[in-house]
């Protein structure tokens, strides 16, 4: 039973993330063409995405009704630091 209530959820982080992950994809090619608009795509892709991880995070600790497990927050913590090194790396 506790596996079916946490389906959705890890599917609903699963698919965020996913998402997340199109999105740098996009970055990545619009920086490799050489596209003048790519800093503020990548201002506004790292806006959304600081956004959405927010959230993820809220989803997953309301769902399971206590704090982040620590290897969760351990990735999460790794890739806000990606995103930051990103940043700096433009």
């Amino acid at each position: 039973m506790e596996t079916k209530a946490k389906k959705p959820i890890l599917q609903t982080l699963g698919e965020g993330l996913l998402q997340m992950q199109q999105e740098i994809d996009e970055l990545a090619l619009q920086l490799s063409l050489g596209k003048a608009d790519a800093k503020d795509k990548f201002e506004e892709i790292k806006s959304e995405f600081k956004s959405k991880l927010s959230g993820l995070k809220n989803l997953l600790k309301a769902a399971i009704d206590q704090s982040i497990p620590i290897g969760i927050e351990l990735k999460v913590k790794e890739l806000e630091f990606h995103l930051m090194t990103l940043a700096d790396a433009t």
